[in-house]
């Protein structure tokens, strides 16, 4: 029966009422009493969830505060890279994986590392509850780091191996000062809030993709 229906038949009046009213008719408005009780509360459609940008490549976002959010994000996730990857010396005392100042110059390299930086965000933030496999996202993530930086940096040598045996003998080390030529850190993050602050400039080629795909998911 359906329950606008049962309604209807409970609000009509019992035949006799009080004492004469009939046993079987008054167990069945109980009945219909109680399945109007169990009527499930009628809920307003949920509306369609906003998609919004992760934010990590700035040179995806347009002109305003997330885009200056995500350039400096990248740039202490650089100089993250540096301090470990970045920190290995070859026995000739060469950084092949040190992220050059003005990388951030490089569209291509921007993009590489931001790709990087969110794959490490990801799993850093991910559950840790499940042991991973020897050959699961960290061993794919590690590898990934590897082929990324070798692009950015240009890496090609075998002399870039960074192994424990390159140690012995001193032949290779690890250092956290930049290498001849560079710039100290502190001075690079001044050379990037320049960039930012009076060079950056949004490019509608790189931004209108992105701005797109938002528009047609959220309209």
């Amino acid at each position: 029966m359906h329950l606008d229906e049962t309604q209807r038949l409970l609000d009509e009046p019992v035949r006799g009422g009080g004492r004469d009213a009939d046993p079987g008719e008054v167990g069945f408005r109980e009945l219909l009493e109680e399945l109007i009780s169990q009527r499930p509360t009628p809920k307003e459609p949920a509306k369609p969830k906003e998609v919004l940008v992760a934010g990590w490549d700035p040179l995806l976002l347009p002109a305003g505060p997330r885009r200056v959010q995500a350039w400096w994000r990248l740039v202490s996730f650089v100089d993250w890279l540096n301090s470990t990857f970045g920190a290995f010396r070859t026995s000739s005392g060469e950084a092949p994986r040190w992220i050059r100042a003005g990388w951030w110059r490089n569209p291509l390299a921007v993009s590489h590392l931001a790709a990087l930086e969110c794959a490490w965000a990801s799993y850093q933030l991910s559950d840790k509850s499940l042991p991973m496999m020897a050959d699961g996202p960290v061993r794919v993530l590690m590898e990934s780091t590897r082929s990324v930086l070798d692009l950015v940096c240009g890496v090609h040598s075998a002399s870039s191996q960074w192994g424990l045996s390159h140690e012995r003998g001193g032949n290779a080390h690890f250092s956290l000062t930049p290498p001849p030529g560079e710039p100290d850190p502190l001075l690079v993050r001044e050379m990037v809030e320049h960039f930012i602050m009076s060079e950056d400039e949004e490019v509608v080629a790189r931004t209108g993709f992105l701005a797109g795909v938002l528009w047609e998911l959220n309209c």
